[in-house]
């Protein structure tokens, strides 16, 4: 049961507890010593020395970061840790017996300070090292969470500790408990690094190098990226803030208690309370702050708070106005902010974001740190600014910090956008978290105030969704000028419940004939019982405009109903439009054409079939688009032929491929004899397997596997491009594997002796001398076939993972790609080791070695070499070239062999002057011309 609820795997129990219980003791040590400094510092000296030591913690930070930096890449981190540690323990047990003798005591205040600041930081940074060596990132993605809790419950169990202690065995003494509960962290540390031994330490050398690489690069990326920088300006504020508030309320609390046991049992307490309504607020509050109000906005509930709290101590100088500032700083700062900085740079690329966040959290809180305490050493000490004026300070910087609020948002905004534009295709709707409201919050924003194009994607994307939010949204941009965004959101609001006829009812007198059709086909549903009747009175409306949308909306809701027809008697109505359309202009006829084109597609009545015949051979390029939709809308095979001819026209190419997505399954037998039948026009054949995809059946894919070896290159990718098309959009459906596998070998055939004709090629290069007017024809017909053979590489390459994508998830084996074809290579051996584990043992075995030989260094002389390939002979290269079915590779073949006027191989040319192709007809022509021959 603890397993599934903290999502803890066998073999990892003892490591997570053990970390667990590390990083609790670090931190309750902290919480137990913390208290004791602060209360014996402010007893001592008074709240106006915070600023000096603020900027001695700042200024030994820096120093100590730099020589920590050194230490780290030189040193085992193991001893790095236990050293940390000891160190700590010696300098407290130190510190203990120089306050408790009285010596030096005002030096050992500011050192005790100083050095719990310095140990806080350092041994809180380690301890997040060690957890990224000791768990790997899916681990870690699981286990962090329950990990840090035990940070929470330290820092909780420590400042309760405190309060009930420091009666008993005074504050000093706590000194003691505190080093007495660091003292086992030593074991602990050991057992980890021993259940972790034998292969973590490259990790760790990675970290370090992480390190090392993150001094100065991160700093340009925050320059340079607006988002970034604005998340930057709000974390240093935040601490800049948190300095002056936490100066405010030690300053109060130092004023109005004397005692000093008594002033630590009271921060000790104050600070454990911190956490606890922390605790709470990140459980019970935080989600529905940023899903209700966003991310962006759930930025300002900590600058509005403490702005209150600034203002209650501004004008009411005691202790609970000091309560409630640092209250609110300590609850929200770790809660609602906390989660809302986290959110708002997810849009950002991780190779930039983590190092740049890193950067910030480290450097920018010591930086903010100084410069607080030098803010606060000029105000208190060189103008002496009384303590509750300095909530002035605190609200100029919040109206700066909330200035940057707005700012971030915006950047949200803007880089949710690009990412949407980078990351989802025309054809890929993204995987949408509708539970997540600050998604919700940004595609309102969007759809409140986008482009026209962005606007229409994102309702495309959520248009088979509910969401009451996005309800009011759609509303307003029914009135939007664009008549594809009213349309489209129209359409949008069918998939809710509420009747908003009141809102459709203006779009009837719409300009756009569409926009009329579909505002009167939404008041027909909700209609109730009186359907009929609504829409007969608008059939006879005395708008033409209307009537026309109201007879489209007639057809499509009488399709299917014989009982519904004859009460609109559609076919007479239709009949009656189309004797109209002789009255009109030649502009107006041909506009009442394509409805009329359109209402017989939608009515499917055979009676009126011949008008759509007359309609495709229209002289208007409008008839005749809405003519050939329509003849796909009545399904009828009579049209097929006519339909397939138009396939090779581009004007109408789109058109044609939205007829035919209307055909059922049961056709697929005559669009199967036009892809087999060589006779047929090519350009008709390489469509056909795509239009079978848009079928999106079980008969497709399996007929579409069936001809995975057609002969030729090109309609055989278009075969695997459709078959994926299939796989991504339709996951119910199944594939033959025996009969992709097999392909996948043939592939990785084609593949091999493609990189052994390379080889070939490239070894036959003149190298040296100048070569003269016939040698350098030559070369530079034998510099066209390398090209041609590196490109058909490539292509080899990209057809054998889309194969893959048939076997195995599609979007793994998309990431796998990427990766392989990377630059970067750490990226492209990530790549390779998630296929091995990916694939399965026969696939693997073929098609690693060939991913390895995509991107060696040096991949014509090493390439055959990795594979064990053997070199072919001139002649076995040039007769394997002409016997291809690549019409590309053979025409550039017989070019070289015509430069090198071959005449060995005229037998093989001579073949292919009866080749199926016309132009490699032309071309071995040619090449025979070149040779003599002819």
């Amino acid at each position: 049961m603890f397993q599934k609820l903290f999502h803890i795997r066998k073999g990892e129990e003892l490591r997570a507890f053990l970390m667990l219980a590390h990083i609790f003791l670090v931190i309750m040590s902290l919480m137990i010593i913390k208290p004791v400094s602060h209360a014996q510092f402010l007893s001592q000296f008074g709240a106006r020395q915070l600023p000096f030591v603020f900027i001695l913690v700042a200024g030994f930070a820096a120093v100590v970061s730099r020589i920590y930096g050194g230490i780290l890449s030189r040193l085992n981190f193991l001893s790095l840790i236990l050293q940390t540690i000891r160190i700590f323990l010696l300098l407290l047990v130190l510190i203990w017996v120089f306050l408790t003798l009285r010596i030096f005591e005002s030096i050992v205040l500011y050192v005790f300070f100083i050095g719990v600041s310095l140990f806080a930081v350092i041994a809180t940074s380690q301890f997040w090292i060690l957890a990224n060596i000791v768990f790997n990132p899916r681990e870690a993605r699981r286990l962090f969470g329950f990990i840090g809790a035990g940070a929470i419950a330290g820092g909780i169990l420590g400042g309760y500790i405190t309060k009930l202690s420091v009666p008993l065995i005074g504050s000093e003494n706590l000194i003691l408990a505190g080093a007495f509960l660091l003292f086992f962290c030593d074991p602990i540390i050991r057992r980890v690094w021993k259940e972790n031994q034998g292969g973590r330490d490259i990790r760790n050398a990675a970290c370090q190098a992480g390190i090392a690489e993150r001094t100065d690069i991160p700093l340009k990326m925050i320059r340079s990226n607006r988002h970034l920088f604005c998340l930057a300006m709000i974390v240093l504020l935040s601490v800049s803030v948190a300095k002056f508030v936490d100066f405010e309320f030690n300053a109060i609390a130092s004023e109005r208690i004397h005692d000093e046991e008594k002033l630590a049992a009271f921060l000790g307490f104050w600070y454990s309370n911190l956490n606890v309504i922390s605790l709470l607020i990140q459980l019970f509050v935080t989600r529905q702050v940023v899903g209700v109000f966003g991310v962006g906005t759930s930025l300002i509930f900590l600058p509005f708070t403490l702005l209150a709290g600034a203002l209650a101590v501004l004008f009411a100088p005691g202790l609970s106005s000091a309560i409630f500032l640092k209250m609110g700083d300590g609850s929200l700062k770790n809660s609602v902010q906390k989660s809302g900085i986290e959110l708002l740079s997810l849009p950002v690329p991780a190779e930039i974001r983590n190092p740049a966040r890193s950067y910030i959290d480290v450097f920018g809180d010591s930086f903010a740190t100084g410069i607080s305490g030098l803010l606060l050493m000029i105000l208190t000490v060189v103008f002496n600014v009384p303590v509750r004026f300095i909530s002035l300070m605190i609200i100029v910087l919040v109206a700066v910090w909330l200035y940057y609020v707005r700012q971030v948002k915006a950047e949200y905004i803007h880089t949710f956008r690009r990412k949407i534009e980078s990351d989802s295709g025309p054809d890929k709707k993204p995987d949408l978290d509708l539970r997540n409201e600050s998604v919700i919050g940004g595609i309102i924003k969007i759809l409140q105030g986008g482009r026209e194009f962005r606007i229409l994607e994102i309702l495309h994307m959520v248009g088979d969704i509910q969401n009451d939010r996005l309800l009011t949204a759609f509303q307003k941009l029914l009135h939007h000028p664009s008549p594809d965004i009213r349309l489209k959101a129209l359409q949008n609001l069918y998939t809710y419940p509420d009747d908003l006829s009141e809102d459709v009812k203006s779009l009837i007198d719409d300009p756009n004939p569409e926009v009329r059709t579909e505002a009167l086909h939404y008041l027909f549903r909700h209609a109730g019982e009186s359907q009929s009747g609504f829409l007969i009175a608008y059939l006879d409306h005395k708008s033409r405009n209307i009537r026309t949308a109201a007879l489209l909306c007639a057809a499509r809701e009488s399709r299917n109903n014989t009982s519904l027809r004859e009460t609109f008697d559609v076919q007479k109505r239709i009949e009656q439009c189309l004797q109209e359309v002789k009255k009109f202009s030649p502009d107006e006829g041909s506009e009442q054409k394509a409805m009329c084109a359109q209402m017989i597609g939608i009515s499917r009545i055979p009676e009126l079939y011949p008008f759509l015949h007359i309609f495709l051979r229209d002289r208007s390029d409008e008839v005749q688009r809405k003519a050939l939709v329509a003849a796909g809308r009545t399904r009828d095979r009579t049209f097929l032929p006519v339909l397939m001819s138009r396939l090779i026209d581009r004007k109408f190419q789109s058109n044609v491929l939205e007829a035919l997505a209307f055909f059922d399954a049961d056709v697929i037998g005559l669009f199967i004899r036009w892809l087999t039948d060589v006779k047929e026009e090519r350009r008709i054949r390489v469509r056909i397997p795509e239009i079978i995809a848009n079928m999106g059946t079980q008969r497709a894919a399996d007929v579409l596997v069936e001809h995975l070896e057609n002969e030729d290159p090109e309609i055989r990718h278009e075969i695997i491009r459709a078959l994926n098309h299939l796989r991504r959009h339709h996951q119910e459906l199944r594939f033959d594997d025996k009969r992709i596998v097999k392909r996948i070998y043939e592939e990785t055939q084609l593949y091999n002796q493609t990189l052994a004709l390379l080889y070939a090629q490239v070894h036959q290069q003149p190298s040296g001398a100048e070569p003269d007017r016939v040698q350098s024809r030559i070369h530079r017909a034998r510099k066209n076939l390398i090209v041609s053979l590196e490109k058909k590489l490539d292509e080899s390459l990209h057809i054998i993972f889309q194969l893959l994508g048939l076997k195995y998830p599609p979007e793994d084996i998309d990431s796998a790609f990427s990766g392989v074809r990377s630059n970067k290579p750490d990226l492209r051996l990530d790549a390779l080791e998630f296929l091995d584990n990916l694939l399965d043992g026969p696939i693997k075995r073929i098609v690693i070695p060939i991913v390895e030989t995509a991107f060696i260094e040096n991949l014509v002389e090493r390439g055959l070499d990795r594979l064990g390939l053997p070199v072919p002979s001139e002649i076995e290269c040039f007769t394997t070239l002409l016997e291809n079915n690549d019409p590309d590779l053979i025409q550039v073949t017989l070019k070289l062999i015509g430069e090198m006027k071959a005449g060995q191989y005229s037998p093989q040319v001579c073949a292919l002057l009866n080749h199926r192709n016309s132009e490699i007809q032309k071309t071995a022509e040619q090449t025979l011309r070149h040779m003599g021959i002819i």
